[in-house]
């Protein structure tokens, strides 16, 4: 993963590109840190390039169960947890009107809908189908298994959460989903089925671990959205360029984090 290496300097508006030089923001176009003029559409596809390599990297460790492979029957049956858990998220906000209740506060507002609206309900529907679909079945009989099954959840969650916003806001959506939202619900997975592993091969602190599985998405999916909530409620262009480089600094955190998780199961 490309270090990170940014700064807002007093008078300057920076922002980090993914190797670590400083940009620049204007209008036409940006200077690195180091004089170099480099326009904005090069900003974007240097970024994104860098992004398709991690995105690379990141789901070459799939597939790489130490003693056997999960059969085919199981993925799908993760994938179609993931779609009914994004069915049954959509049918808890629609019964409780959830979904209708807004904040005059940016920052209440915010908050509320990205942990009380996507962070919390969708991590848990995801964990009910994960746990449903998963926790008894005897293929789950190592710990990278929980990793796997997690992240499968999480990309049929995806997939049928994206087909709802192309369906609704157009295929210019796509991209950006299939960019960011995608990888991010597979991070989510991976980190509920790292703690959901653990839960059911280490019966003494069961508990703790289904609660860890749990409640650790929903804060990291909250802050996720948060942040890009938020920056999209605020008239203050240059706080909003901050929580941009936040917002993607957190999404590499997530790449880390995951990955992390991910190789360390390989060798269980």
């Amino acid at each position: 993963l490309p270090n990170f290496d940014y700064k807002f300097m007093q008078g300057d508006s920076l922002v980090p590109t993914f190797d670590g030089k400083y940009v620049e923001l204007s209008v036409a176009n940006a200077k690195t840190a180091a004089g170099e003029s480099i326009s904005a559409g090069g900003i974007v596809k240097k970024n994104l390039s860098l992004l398709f390599e991690c995105r690379q990297e990141f789901f070459g460790l799939f597939g790489k169960d130490k003693y056997k492979k999960e059969p085919l029957s199981m993925i799908l049956k993760a994938l179609l947890g993931g779609v009914l858990a994004a069915l049954l998220d959509v049918l808890i906000l629609s019964i409780t009107g959830l979904n209708g209740i807004r904040f005059s506060d940016p920052l209440i507002n915010s908050a509320y809908m990205a942990f009380g609206l996507a962070g919390f309900p969708e991590e848990l529907c995801k964990f009910i189908f994960l746990f449903l679909f998963i926790w008894r079945s005897q293929y789950f009989d190592e710990y990278y298994d929980g990793i796997e099954y997690g992240a499968f959840t999480g990309l049929g969650f995806a997939a049928l959460e994206n087909f709802g916003y192309v369906a609704q806001f157009g295929l210019q959506v796509a991209v950006s989903r299939a960019l960011f939202a995608v990888p991010a619900h597979c991070f989510f997975g991976i980190i509920m089925g790292y703690f959901f592993s653990y839960a059911k091969f280490r019966p003494w602190h069961r508990k703790r671990y289904l609660f860890l599985s749990l409640i650790i998405p929903v804060i990291m999916h909250g802050i996720y959205d948060f942040l890009l909530m938020y920056n999209d409620a605020l008239k203050n262009v240059s706080l909003a360029y901050i929580l941009y480089a936040a917002w993607f600094v957190f999404f590499f955190f997530l790449f880390r984090f995951a990955k992390k998780r991910l190789t360390k199961m390989i060798g269980k």
